[in-house]
C-alpha cells in the first residue's frame, strides 16, 4: 500500500520534500520555472498543515563535486515568488556539519545534491544524513524515481516515514493508467530523434496498446528495414533487423512529410510516403498524417504522448506536432498525458498543454514507465 501525503499529520514536524528543481539556467538565470511551479502544490500543503520545519532537496545537472555554476542559489528568488514565503537557502554540499546548523522552523532550500558524491553513489552515510533532517520524507521528485541514488532509493532504510508528495501521486496516477488500468482504445504517440530511445517502449506498447502513432526520426528506420526509401533522413543501421519485429499492424508510420534539402531550410515541400526523393531529408510528419491520425485521438479513452513529431524547434517543422496537439481540443472523455522533458517542452512551448490531463516532469521516468519498469523511487513509497 503506497502512502501519500494525504495519510500523515504535518502539524509541528519537520519535513523533508526531494523535489526535482533541475531546472534550465543561463548565464545564471532561470530560463523556466515549469519545474517549481509543479511542486507547489505539495510544499504549499505542508505549509498550510503546520510543518515545523521544510528542507527542500534537488540535484541540478551533474557536476563534478561543488560547482558555482551549479548551485540552486538562482532558484530561490524564483522559488520564493511562487511559493510566498521567505526561503533560507543553505550553500554548498550538505554534510553533517550542515545538518547541525539546521534553523529550527522554517522554509529551507539545500543547495545541489550531487556536489556530494554520496548522492549518486548511493552512499548509507549520505542516506542517513537526508533522512535525519526530518521526521517525515516526502518523495516528490518522479524525473529522478529511476535512479538508485541517495535521495531516492538509499533512504528508504533511514528515514522514519516516506510518502508520495501531490506531484508523484499524478505520475503514480501516470504509471497507473499505461501499466495496470489502461482504457481502450488507447493511443500512444512516439516522437523524437532516434528510434533506438524509444525501441523498448515500442515493444512494450504494441502488446498493451491499441495503436502506436510514430513521427520525428522513427519511421525511417523500419522503412529503411522494410526497402522503403527515406532520402536523405536519418537511420540506424544497427537495427535494421530488429526493427522487423515490430508490429506494422499496430505501429503506424506517416503517409507523408514535410520534406527540405536540409533543417536550415525555409523552401520545403509536402511528400507523399512512397514518393520521397534521394536527395531531401524529412523533418515533420505531413497533413495527411495528422489527419489519419486524428481518427485515432477521436476515438481514444487513453492518449500518451512522448517526443515531438518533427523538429518543432525550427517553425516551418512544427506544424505537424502543432496540428496534431490543438486536435485535442474535440477530444472527450480521455486521459491524455504528456511524458519527457522534449515533449513538455514542446508541448509549452507551441501552446496546447492546455489540453492534457498531466504533463508528466519526468524525462528518462516516464520512457521507463512507457517500458513497463518498476522505477526504484515509486518502490520505497510503501508502509514502513
Amino acid at each position: 500500500m503506497k502512502k501519500t501525503i494525504k495519510d500523515i499529520n504535518l502539524e509541528g514536524k519537520n519535513v523533508v520534500i526531494r523535489v526535482d528543481f533541475n531546472v534550465p539556467l543561463w548565464e545564471g538565470k532561470l530560463m523556466d520555472d515549469f519545474r517549481i511551479t509543479s511542486e507547489a502544490p505539495t510544499i504549499k500543503y505542508c505549509l498550510d498543515r503546520g510543518a515545523k520545519r521544510i528542507v527542500i532537496l534537488s540535484h541540478l545537472g551533474r557536476p563534478k563535486g561543488f560547482e558555482e555554476a551549479m548551485s540552486l542559489f538562482p532558484v530561490k528568488e524564483r522559488f520564493e515568488k511562487i511559493i510566498g514565503k521567505k526561503v533560507i537557502f543553505i550553500k554548498g554540499p550538505i554534510e553533517n556539519s550542515t545538518i547541525s546548523n539546521l534553523p529550527q522552523e522554517g522554509l529551507v532550500l539545500m543547495d545541489n545534491l550531487r556536489f556530494n558524491p554520496g548522492e549518486v553513489k548511493n552512499e548509507p552515510s549520505f542516506s542517513k544524513i537526508l533522512a535525519s533532517m526530518g521526521d517525515i520524507y516526502i518523495m516528490d521528485a518522479f524525473s529522478v524515481a529511476h535512479r538508485k541514488h541517495a535521495s531516492v532509493y538509499g533512504v528508504k532504510n533511514y528515514a522514519k516515514e516516506i510518502v508520495a508528495g501531490f506531484l508523484m501521486m499524478e505520475e503514480l496516477e501516470f504509471a497507473r493508467r499505461v501499466n495496470e488500468n489502461l482504457e481502450h482504445p488507447a493511443v500512444a504517440v512516439l516522437g523524437g530523434k532516434k528510434i533506438s530511445d524509444k525501441l523498448t517502449a515500442i515493444f512494450y506498447l504494441q502488446e498493451k496498446f491499441d495503436h502506436i502513432l510514430l513521427g520525428g526520426g522513427l519511421p525511417f528506420t523500419i522503412m529503411k528495414a522494410h526497402g522503403e526509401n527515406i532520402g536523405l533522413s536519418p537511420f540506424e543501421e544497427d537495427l535494421l533487423n530488429r526493427v522487423k519485429d515490430v508490429d506494422i499492424k499496430k505501429v503506424k508510420i506517416p503517409v507523408d512529410f514535410v520534406s527540405a534539402k536540409d533543417i536550415k531550410s525555409k523552401k520545403t515541400e509536402i511528400i507523399k510516403r512512397d514518393n520521397i526523393p534521394s536527395n531531401v531529408g524529412c523533418f515533420d510528419i505531413g497533413p495527411n498524417t495528422v489527419e489519419e491520425y486524428l481518427k485515432f485521438f477521436y476515438k481514444a479513452k487513453t492518449i500518451i504522448w512522448a517526443g515531438p513529431l518533427g523538429v518543432y524547434e525550427e517553425e516551418q517543422f512544427s506544424h505537424g506536432s502543432l496540428e496534431l496537439g490543438e486536435g485535442l481540443e474535440n477530444v472527450r472523455d480521455a486521459y491524455i498525458a504528456a511524458g519527457g522533458g522534449d515533449t513538455v517542452s514542446m508541448v509549452r512551448k507551441l501552446k496546447f498543454d492546455k489540453f492534457f490531463t498531466h504533463l508528466s516532469t519526468g524525462g528518462g521516468a516516464s520512457l521507463k514507465v512507457l517500458e513497463g519498469e518498476k522505477l526504484p523511487g515509486i518502490t520505497v513509497i510503501e508502509d514502513l
